[in-house]
């Protein structure tokens, strides 16, 4: 399938072409596509971070994110620029300027966010690989809601440079692919090369997976048997945890935006979608 032609204003696409960027002749990932989350820096685009009056004070990227000049090396083109939760505080994958776009896994349903426009190119057949981020579930929710692979790798192994923040102790690139392999050759390109031959070895929480319904509890165990993963120790309280992360990720996000944000009132709808996937239903 391929991407629209016009959508450039669309509630997927903010930016698109045939390709927007071309990739390397050949590599690893040769033919390959990315739609790219608004917040990576694209050679000649400026970033909105999902924010139209943001976009307004915005010059033309001078050069591309890592990630983004790591996987046109690769082979893979760039086919646009995706949408994304205003400054990516959000977990709904909903925008005010710009809309919500279709899950078609579940049409009734939000896409999830904070990299839904991301997710939704892949979903959709119109590439083959979404580049996003993750600080609090970003690709993970996205990916859940719209049935595909999404990979949050280790915090700072893949380089942030040329991302715009949200907040910096937890942002890590990430992606998304609608299956195994495209995700792990991703992988190959963007992850350290040592990560080959780190020993793999699958874990699991009973602790967090009490917190699901009752019927992902049980594909969640049934997942840990096929794959043999070893139990986490008991961790410490959840609600506690949440409500540290909440703290200081809250405290980057205004570290980062703040005084944009006071000097534009009314730009952004308040940021309050960061917490769950709960909060954002």
């Amino acid at each position: 399938m391929t991407p629209p032609s016009k959508p450039v204003e669309g509630t997927i696409w903010r930016v698109v072409g045939a390709p927007l960027v071309a990739g390397a002749n050949a590599g690893p990932l040769s033919g390959g596509t990315v739609a790219v989350k608004d917040l990576f820096a694209v050679a000649g685009i400026a970033r909105s971070g999902g924010v139209k009056a943001y976009l307004a004070e915005q010059e033309p990227q001078d050069e591309s994110a890592d990630a983004v000049r790591r996987l046109l090396a690769a082979g893979v083109s760039v086919t646009g620029v995706t949408h994304t939760d205003q400054f990516a505080f959000g977990l709904a994958g909903q925008n005010a300027d710009w809309g919500t776009p279709v899950n078609l896994a579940a049409p009734t349903r939000i896409p999830g966010g904070s990299s839904s426009g991301s997710a939704c190119a892949v979903r959709n057949g119109w590439t083959s690989i979404g580049l996003g981020t993750d600080t609090a579930g970003s690709i993970r929710v996205p990916s859940s809601y719209q049935g595909l692979w999404g990979f949050r790798p280790t915090h700072g192994s893949v380089s942030t440079d040329g991302v715009l923040a949200l907040a910096p102790s937890f942002d890590t690139v990430s992606w998304l692919t609608r299956d195994a392999s495209t995700l792990a050759a991703v992988g190959d390109v963007l992850l350290p090369a040592d990560t080959a031959t780190a020993p793999l070895r699958a874990v699991w929480s009973s602790d967090v997976n009490a917190v699901a319904d009752p019927d992902v509890q049980e594909k969640v165990e049934h997942a840990a048997q096929l794959l043999d993963a070893d139990p986490l120790p008991p961790l410490p309280d959840l609600a506690e945890w949440t409500a540290a992360f909440r703290t200081v990720q809250a405290h980057e996000a205004w570290a980062e935006h703040g005084e944009w944000l006071t000097a534009h009132p009314g730009a952004s709808p308040p940021m309050s979608r960061a917490g769950s996937p709960r909060d954002a239903m």
